[in-house]
């Protein structure tokens, strides 16, 4: 269940990064045809469009970076991303990690537009769901330079026959309800690596440290090709269009970027989650042992022959300036009571 959550965060990143696949059709179009569809109106995003055009121009070099176990090592919000395989270029590139697999590409309507179309299959509510992702970027700013933009992002699915959207209906709540909760992991996902991309924008996501891992990718890609020819396996095999090349192999890059976007957010959950249980730990240790000090009292002023009248005015007495003295270390009222039973 854990793979499936993460390989579907990474094709919505991905889709939002990634160069549009079909682009002979309109946006508009898609979403008259899709069965899940979702639209975030007001991203704010801590870059400028020109920043932006120059990941997306770059893609397949940010997702192969991302995915380095050095660069994991020092930003432990991408320590769960996987990627099984990544090729293309930035218009147009492949991705696999665990069972779900995502060919995807790019196109740019207009100057402020950017469509992301990915063929992707996934396994989710127990079926293997395939079809076509569309992600819709429009962008507004007044000049490439400004240091913040807003985006409204449209996410929309269309399944790849009629048979298997007839058997997503008795789960599609579900699965709506699935898509959703994921796409809004991918868009605080999202906020998450540009605050990354801003420490980083001199090292590993320079344009040199960018285009580097590029050719890394391509020569990866021109290898495996050459096996797969060697075999007398054709080299597009599974994919449209086969025979990817440098083409094929940006495609796959963006999806990267994305799944380790969603991963991070998923992480940084975790930590979350474990701190939050550290201190609970601590805090009902801390209760029991005031109970045990509180009991010891008693029996220490009963031992000394003082009534019970006087031993509980005494422990009360205890307990009061145990409230102050709590309340004087910063906490409040409600806690002190509660360390105090």
């Amino acid at each position: 269940m854990r793979h499936s959550r993460n390989i579907i965060l990474a094709a919505i990143l991905v889709c939002c990064l990634w160069p549009g696949a079909a682009a002979a059709q309109e946006p508009r179009e898609f979403l008259d045809q899709a069965i899940y569809q979702q639209a975030y109106q007001d991203q704010r995003w801590a870059i400028s469009p020109q920043e932006l055009d120059f990941l997306v121009d770059n893609m397949v070099g940010v997702l192969a970076v991302v995915s380095q176990p050095e660069f994991k090592r020092r930003h432990p919000l991408l320590g769960n991303l996987v990627l099984e395989q990544l090729g293309g270029t930035a218009h147009s590139f492949n991705l696999s990690t665990y069972s779900n697999r995502a060919q995807m590409t790019m196109e740019r309507p207009g100057p402020k537009q950017i469509v992301y179309l990915a063929q992707v299959t996934m396994h989710k509510l127990g079926l293997s769901v395939s079809g076509q992702m569309l992600i819709w970027l429009r962008l507004h700013y007044t000049s490439p330079q400004d240091p913040d933009m807003r985006a409204e992002v449209t996410v929309a699915f269309r399944p790849a026959s009629d048979m298997l959207a007839t058997a997503l209906k008795p789960v599609m709540a579900s699965f709506q309800e699935e898509m959703d909760r994921l796409g809004n992991k991918a868009m605080v996902q999202i906020q998450d690596f540009l605050r990354l991309y801003q420490q980083e924008r001199q090292g590993a996501f320079s344009r040199a440290g960018l285009l580097n891992q590029l050719a890394l990718v391509n020569q990866r890609r021109l290898v495996q090709a050459q096996e797969l020819k060697q075999r007398g396996a054709p080299g597009g095999q599974g994919l449209p269009g086969g025979g990817l090349g440098l083409a094929a192999l940006a495609l796959a890059a963006a999806l990267v970027l994305l799944l380790g976007l969603a991963l991070g957010w998923v992480l940084a959950n975790r930590l979350r989650a474990s701190r939050d249980q550290k201190l609970l730990r601590r805090s009902l240790r801390a209760q029991r042992e005031q109970a045990v000090l509180d009991k010891r009292l008693v029996k220490l002023l009963k031992s000394r022959g003082v009534s019970p009248k006087a031993a509980a005015e005494a422990k009360e007495e205890h307990q009061r300036l145990n409230r102050e003295l709590l309340q004087r270390l910063g906490r409040g009222p409600k806690d002190s009571r509660q360390a105090n039973k």
